[in-house]
């Protein structure tokens, strides 16, 4: 379970990553209506990373106090 959601967070940083070079060449090459929406998908994109953490960091926690 560890190695698959280690790999899931990887991919999606990867994807935040693509994400912010894209948003860059579309602000460089003045298309800032389209960028607003790739500047949504990629804090969308961070929103995931953070509430997937916060529920394996919650459910970790949660059965680590079932076990004492």
């Amino acid at each position: 379970i560890k190695g698959c959601y280690r790999g899931i967070i990887h991919l999606l940083l990867e994807l935040v990553e693509e994400v912010s070079e894209f948003e860059s060449v579309l602000r460089f090459n003045d298309e800032r209506r389209f960028a607003r929406y790739v500047t949504k998908f990629k804090r969308d994109l961070k929103n995931i990373i953070l509430q997937l953490n916060f529920n394996i960091l919650s459910e970790l926690s949660r059965r680590i106090q079932n076990h004492r």
